[in-house]
């Protein structure tokens, strides 16, 4: 059976992003925890709004190949 791999100390968040940015979180899984996260309702509308963005782009690209 394969160990399961460890995960790194990192020295900061930019070394941390670097990391999970090339690596499969899966084989981590056993480490890994859920943690609550509060976002502010500014971000929730900056991120709704991202969402919504994209969201019509991809429609109109579905709408343009389609005729």
């Amino acid at each position: 059976m394969r160990r399961q791999p460890k995960i790194p100390k990192f020295r900061d968040d930019r070394e941390a992003a670097e990391f999970w940015a090339t690596h499969d979180s899966t084989p981590y899984q056993r480490e890994l925890r859920e943690v609550a996260v509060k976002v502010s309702p500014e971000l929730r509308r900056r991120i709704a709004a991202r969402a919504e963005t994209k969201q019509s782009k991809r429609g109109k690209l579905w709408h343009e190949r389609k005729s």
